[in-house]
């Protein structure tokens, strides 16, 4: 085995972020749902745009489930990816975040 054959074998990391993604749509699938709706309720209330620290400031997931459960949350057909900005909650250290919207009707 060469070592670029070391690179070459197992799942991608798209594969593995994916399969991950997924899983945690399954395991959670009751609080995904109430952290989308919850997100829909504020941009159909007015604000502009949300992202994962709308999400842990009004639909907190559960405490014994690992924050990366956020990830499926925006990975629907409901929301668009509308830019980004840095988080402002202190332990995410300013890293920068996603914002969405609601995808309108004429959006694929």
């Amino acid at each position: 085995m060469t070592q670029q054959d070391l690179f070459r074998t197992g799942a991608s990391g798209e594969a593995e972020k994916r399969w991950h993604l997924e899983r945690h749509e399954r395991r959670e699938a009751d609080w995904m749902a109430r952290a989308r709706a919850s997100m829909i309720l504020l941009l159909q209330d007015g604000q502009h745009e949300v992202s994962s620290d709308d999400v842990w400031r009004y639909c907190p997931p559960p405490a014994d489930v690992h924050p990366s459960v956020m990830g499926p949350i925006f990975r629907c057909r409901l929301f668009r990816t509308t830019g980004w900005k840095a988080s402002t909650r202190p332990s995410a250290h300013a890293r920068v975040i996603r914002t969405y919207r609601l995808r309108s009707d004429n959006e694929e």
